[in-house]
């Protein structure tokens, strides 16, 4: 039985918060390491780094670029795709493995009938 295919959205940097502090003036900054979900802190030595605006502006555009776009497609073992990039645009296949970082091993049909692995992108197949 083939699963059934379901969308999600991660977030762009996962169990990290933003906040904006003076760590010489808050003295109460080490509470952020116990925030739910908080699982590190960009530090210089054990002071936390300052992020320069210009780099803050460019994570909130991502953000606001991930949060607009779809959400990727997932896929699952046995899915029959077909490929959108790459040297083999156009070409079927169906799909080997997952290997869970967003990439699939995709066995693709050749012209002479032989298959051809290739690992791949999401964003470089769809479903057929």
């Amino acid at each position: 039985m083939r699963r059934k295919r379901s969308t999600a959205t991660r977030p762009l940097f996962p169990g990290h918060l933003f906040a904006r502090f003076d760590p010489m003036v808050d003295a109460h900054w080490g509470r952020i390491f116990t925030s739910p979900g908080v699982r590190g802190m960009l530090t210089v030595g054990e002071t936390p780094a300052r992020v320069p605006e210009a780099m803050m502006a460019e994570v909130r555009k991502a953000d606001c670029d991930l949060a607009a776009a779809p959400p990727v497609e997932q896929f699952a073992v046995g899915d029959e795709v077909e490929m959108t990039g790459s040297l083999f645009l156009g070409l079927g296949g169906r799909i080997a493995r997952l290997d869970g970082k967003g990439r699939a091993l995709v066995l693709l049909r050749s012209l002479g009938g032989s298959e051809v692995k290739t690992m791949v992108t999401f964003d470089k197949i769809i479903a057929v």
